[in-house]
């Protein structure tokens, strides 16, 4: 049985919220066809390795997982395959379920910022 509730966390939470505003605004600019705001997109890489490595932080603490070296660095340059390693190292097969989570959190938002942009820009507001 799976325990969603072991899923809401602070930590989670904070990631998922960034997670939903940062797609769902790159999913308007992107279903709009405009570029995004000037520095959109550094803030926005910046905000996902503040909230992928805060997750990190707080949730190494429970699984007491040791890092070679520098866990920043680590992240930054290797994040797509950092996170699934540490994720399969630290709950087997459990770890299909939470990669399905954040991605399917990345593709909903996504689609609701493309949705919402279609739905407030295309009636006009003449």
């Amino acid at each position: 049985m799976i325990n969603f509730r072991s899923y809401l966390t602070t930590e989670n939470m904070m990631l998922f919220a960034f997670i939903l505003v940062a797609e769902a605004a790159s999913g308007m600019f992107g279903s709009m066809g405009i570029e995004p705001l000037p520095g959109f997109e550094l803030l926005k890489s910046f905000g996902y390795l503040y909230a992928v490595g805060y997750w990190l932080q707080v949730d190494n603490r429970r699984h007491n997982f040791k890092w070679p070296y520098c866990r920043g660095i680590f992240l930054y340059l290797l994040g797509f395959v950092l996170l699934p390693y540490y994720l399969f190292k630290t709950r087997g097969r459990r770890a299909f379920l939470t990669l399905l989570i954040f991605a399917s959190m990345y593709l909903i938002s996504m689609s609701l910022g493309a949705l919402a942009a279609r739905l407030l820009f295309t009636q006009g507001f003449d």
